[in-house]
C-alpha cells in the first residue's frame, strides 16, 4: 500500500444521501474509530488496510439456485 489514507481504510464507510427517491454516493467518508465525517485524503493512525473477504460456501451458492428458480417462476 503506498499511502495509508481514508480511501482505502477497513474504518471508514462510504456516505451516501437520498435526493427524491435516489441515492448518491458522497465525497466524504464517515470513520467508525474516530466516529466522524473525513475526507477520503486524510490521514489517521488507526488506519486498517482493506481486507475484502468472499463467501464461496456451498450453501450460498444453493440459495442462489433456489432464488432463480423462484424468480423464473414468478415471471413466467
Amino acid at each position: 500500500m503506498k499511502t495509508k489514507k481514508c480511501k482505502n481504510c477497513n474504518n471508514c464507510k462510504r456516505l451516501y444521501s437520498k435526493l427524491s427517491i435516489r441515492f448518491f454516493r458522497s465525497h466524504h467518508l464517515y470513520c467508525i474509530i474516530q466516529g466522524k465525517i473525513t475526507k477520503a485524503e486524510n490521514e489517521c493512525k488507526d488506519w486498517q488496510k482493506n481486507e475484502r473477504e468472499y463467501d464461496i460456501s456451498c450453501e450460498r451458492f444453493k440459495k442462489a439456485e433456489e432464488d432463480v428458480k423462484f424468480l423464473l417462476k414468478y415471471f413466467d
